[in-house]
């Protein structure tokens, strides 16, 4: 009786460092996944960065500091327009400008009544 409580009480320790390991290998592979998009949006963002003038490259710190995510998808824009020769010039800050506005078209606005 006693042998078959220590058995029980074993089995479920050792459930519980299986599971451990399984949410620990988890969070690995996301800490990974994670530390791989961040190097994919550095590489677009130094390609991008080459054909934004001055103003457009302080407008998009700016966006990438108060819209992260936006600042990706503008990153992304910017960077395939680039890789398939559609960029035959610098990107003016109006043309950024521009580019947000589009981006944030299909984006539903919430207003706060007084």
């Amino acid at each position: 009786m006693i042998e078959d409580i220590r058995k029980k009480k074993l089995a479920e320790i050792q459930d519980k460092q299986a599971a451990e390991t399984e949410r620990q290998d988890g969070l690995q592979k996301q800490f990974e996944e994670q530390a791989r998009m961040q190097q994919q949006v550095a590489a677009l963002e130094e390609l991008a960065k080459q054909f934004l003038s001055k103003d457009a490259a302080e407008r998009y710190g700016r966006v990438k500091i108060a819209h992260p995510a936006l600042a990706i998808k503008i990153v992304a824009l910017i960077a395939q327009a680039a890789q398939t020769g559609q960029l035959q010039s610098q990107i003016s800050d109006a043309q950024l400008r521009e580019l947000l506005i589009r981006l944030q078209e299909g984006k539903k606005e919430f207003r706060f009544k007084k």
